[in-house]
């Protein structure tokens, strides 16, 4: 069913996924928290659901168009801390190394 070269890429990334560190561990200095929000403000024109890779994008480039403000975009996400950990998609993927 799979080609013996898709078999040895599939386990040399899940071999070097399993080998990377747990970002669990990553300095403190890496991630950001906020507050939770307790009341709802009906002052935002768009509300982005997810603060992933998409969420970011999408943000930064209604941003960039120049019809929103700062306060006009909110972005939710049940997460509480966020890694910034760029490239990181690629690394996983087995597209880049983790060794700078």
């Amino acid at each position: 069913m799979f080609s013996r070269r898709a078999l040895r890429a599939t386990s040399s990334v899940a071999g070097r996924l399993s080998a990377s560190k747990n970002t669990a561990s990553l300095p403190r200095y890496l991630a950001t928290a906020a507050a939770p929000v307790t009341s709802a403000d009906s002052g935002h024109k768009v509300v982005v659901v997810g603060a992933g890779t998409a969420g970011l994008a999408i943000s930064h480039q209604l941003l960039r168009t120049g019809q929103f403000s700062p306060d006009d975009i909110a972005i939710v996400d049940p997460a509480e801390w966020h890694h910034y950990q760029p490239g990181w998609t690629l690394v996983g993927g087995g597209l880049k190394s983790k060794d700078l």
